[in-house]
């Protein structure tokens, strides 16, 4: 899909279609002022999804822990 663009006194010319990685690119210049907390939000987003990723390695680690050990109480099953 192209988009005419017309000017009085000008021949038309069409404008190609932005692309998606030339506006991210765009998007990100804006954040140029702004890189240390730009980049520092990153790190926290990859912290807390790494943290959110470990949980459940701490839950599977406890429930095999308390069955092959034959301990309910491991569990905090009475």
């Amino acid at each position: 899909m192209t988009t005419t663009i017309n000017r009085p006194g000008v021949a038309p010319m069409s404008a190609p279609p932005p692309d998606s990685l030339h506006i991210m690119f765009r998007c990100l210049g804006y954040l140029r002022p702004y890189w240390r907390l730009t980049a520092g939000s990153y790190l926290a987003l990859l912290g807390v999804t790494g943290l959110a990723l470990l949980v459940p390695q701490l839950v599977r680690a406890t429930i095999d822990r308390g069955i092959d050990a034959d301990n309910l109480r491991a569990l905090h099953i009475s």
